[in-house]
């Protein structure tokens, strides 16, 4: 009894001197300093089954029609802003420099519909059609700013990056190329993705060797051993 008692309050101890860490980081981390930018930053929104979806547009001043578009999508828990704020604004500062649009689409709930079966969160458990909603704001931006149909881009990381593996896979026409950043594609038995015939798009995956989260070699998706997710393959397959 007294190993059990004393495995717990070690475990206790644990978490709570991990979720102090994490509150210290996130608290005291000073927030990146918006640039200037030329741009302006606008709130749209679509209707994609029978949900009013919402997402933020960056475009440059004076962009040409016919410029590529990149999607950015956040990852788990997180929104559209905070994915501004975590990436630095970094990808509005290189659209000022190279010349295309930026758009930040929100996922349902702070998650994403992607190609695994596993997951307790509403994207996953609706079934919410994540892939007709960003193919939408394609679509919409194509109309409404001009961006180059044969230049649409889309980056994630983690949630995010699962679903740019969506996109690839279903919506390869629509989507050139993607890159998944700290997300690996899921094993077989946990997979439900529906590869269409045609069409390809190029993907880039960076993943980290060390990465505490999403295992490098393949594995099972876990934080700290508490919060556990699906099996993913190794990267390098």
């Amino acid at each position: 009894m007294r190993r059990v008692l004393r495995f717990f309050l070690w475990g206790l101890v644990v978490v709570v001197a991990l979720g102090g860490a994490l509150f210290g980081y996130f608290v005291y981390s000073p927030a990146p300093e918006v640039p200037r930018l030329s741009g302006k930053l606008t709130e749209g929104t679509i209707g994609v089954g029978g949900l009013e979806r919402t997402y933020l547009t960056y475009v440059p001043q004076g962009l040409a029609r016919g410029a590529p578009l990149v999607v950015v999508m956040h990852g788990s828990g997180q929104n559209s802003a905070q994915m501004r704020k975590a990436t630095g604004y970094g990808f509005e500062r290189l659209a000022d420099e190279r010349g295309f649009a930026v758009v930040y689409p929100d996922g349902y709930e702070g998650y994403w519909n992607a190609c695994n079966i596993a997951g307790d969160y509403s994207a996953n458990k609706l079934n919410i059609d994540d892939v007709r909603f960003l193919v939408g704001i394609v679509d919409k931006l194509i109309s409404e700013i001009g961006v180059d149909p044969g230049r649409v881009f889309a980056i994630g990381i983690s949630r995010g990056g699962h679903m740019a593996f969506r996109l690839a896979l279903e919506s390869p026409s629509r989507f050139r190329a993607v890159t998944a950043v700290s997300a690996s594609v899921p094993t077989p038995e946990n997979f439900k993705c529906r590869p269409v015939g045609q069409g390809t798009s190029s993907v880039m995956i960076m993943n980290g060797t060390k990465d505490p989260i999403n295992p490098f070699d393949g594995g099972e998706v876990k934080l700290f051993g508490l919060l556990r997710r699906s099996k993913v393959r190794s990267s390098r397959t």
